[in-house]
């Protein structure tokens, strides 16, 4: 006979949601995120019919459960919202600038306290120009925000290898 075991703790899903019926995932990472918009889009995000969400396309790993979203134009933070969690809408818009904004169809978002947007501005310097694939985390402390830089493993190639005696 074969015996299944069974994990007395239960798997964290990290699978986005297909339907509004699918499990939603939680949100276990330590940091915030930066979400980049366009200037002119701005006031849509933050006072408009869909303030309480934003799309994304995969989930943000490292973002912190009842963590900050920051509204980032250029380099800049400009405002602030609590997350709620993952979720599902059937009607979703893309964030490019305000003329060609689209619908982006059904799929996954971040809930908000869509209420509860902050006004800040915050300058992230360099940080904030370098490309990055997925998500930007930032680090909240206190009054102060940082880009979380995430390591970076280098090699070390045949001649900076210690010789051997």
């Amino acid at each position: 006979t074969t015996t299944k075991t069974v994990s007395a703790t239960p798997r964290i899903s990290t699978r986005l949601p297909k339907s509004v019926d699918d499990e939603m995932p939680r949100l276990t990472g330590t940091n915030d995120l930066a979400y980049e918009i366009p200037a002119a889009n701005l006031r849509h995000h933050v006072q408009g019919a869909d303030k309480g969400w934003l799309a994304i396309s995969s989930l943000p790993k490292d973002l912190r459960e009842q963590g900050w979203v920051y509204l980032q134009t250029d380099t800049e933070l400009v405002a602030r919202c609590q997350v709620k969690g993952v979720g599902f809408r059937d009607k979703r818009w893309t964030h490019e600038n305000a003329e060609n904004t689209a619908d982006a169809g059904p799929g996954p978002t971040l809930e908000l306290e869509g209420d509860h947007w902050q006004f800040l501005s915050i300058d992230l310097g360099p940080e904030g120009e370098v490309e990055t694939t997925g998500y930007r985390y930032v680090i909240t402390d206190g009054d102060s925000v940082r880009v979380a830089l995430s390591e970076v493993h280098v090699e070390a190639s045949d001649s900076e290898l210690p010789e051997d005696d």
